[in-house]
């Protein structure tokens, strides 16, 4: 449940960007919309994958610190990282200025659903 909101989210975070900055988010029509989200979620699987691989790789050889350090910087960058895809392999799709990558991203993370349930319950 919790996903779809997410997705739900950055469908609304993206059309209430192209709606109200059309100078900075350009997004040609619907199906544009819907292909540019499928990118951002797969490449947002990939990263987790990724993030994932680097930290058991790094904390088998006990650099339990370097493993946290790239995790973390994967995660914040993980967003930016997210639209440049979009941008590069959606056409009609685009994505102007610089802070408007971080603007996005920082609202795309700041809406996003967490799961608060602790494990092991």
């Amino acid at each position: 449940m919790k996903n779809l909101v997410n997705i739900i989210m950055k469908i609304a975070i993206i059309m209430g960007a192209a709606y109200l900055f059309p100078e900075y988010v350009v997004c040609k029509d619907g199906r544009t919309m819907a292909l540019a989200i499928i990118v951002m979620i797969i490449v947002g699987i990939v990263i987790g994958l990724i993030v994932a691989a680097v930290a058991i790789g790094l904390v088998a050889i006990r650099h339990e610190f370097l493993a946290m350090a790239i995790a973390i910087i994967l995660c914040l960058a993980s967003g930016v990282i997210q639209l440049v895809a979009a941008v590069h392999y959606v056409p009609g799709f685009e994505i102007y200025g610089r802070m408007t990558y971080i603007i996005l991203a920082l609202l795309m993370s700041l809406f996003s659903m967490q799961d608060n349930r602790k494990r092991g319950e």
